[in-house]
């Protein structure tokens, strides 16, 4: 699959969520995001990318995932609850 359809796929994908839980919109401040591994996206993607997409290295990803400080688990509960 090439970026171009890997965009357009993204782009998508709040709409089709939307759909398959009978919303209306995406709630606000929703965000979609693309794992890519090259440190830069070309213009045309940068273009062709709605608002809600955010290209994000793997290298960031696994960072949130191993820093327990992102969201102590207490806190996440607390969230959940209210």
């Amino acid at each position: 699959m090439s970026l171009p359809e890997e965009i357009r796929l993204v782009n998508d994908q709040p709409r089709l969520l939307c759909r398959e839980r009978n919303q209306q919109a995406p709630l606000p401040g929703s965000a979609t995001v693309l794992i890519f591994p090259k440190p830069a996206v070309h213009r045309n993607g940068i273009t062709s990318a709605e608002p809600h997409v955010h290209f994000v290295h793997p290298s960031v990803v696994e960072d949130l995932a191993s820093a327990e400080t992102v969201c102590p688990s207490g806190l996440l509960r607390a969230r959940l609850r209210a």
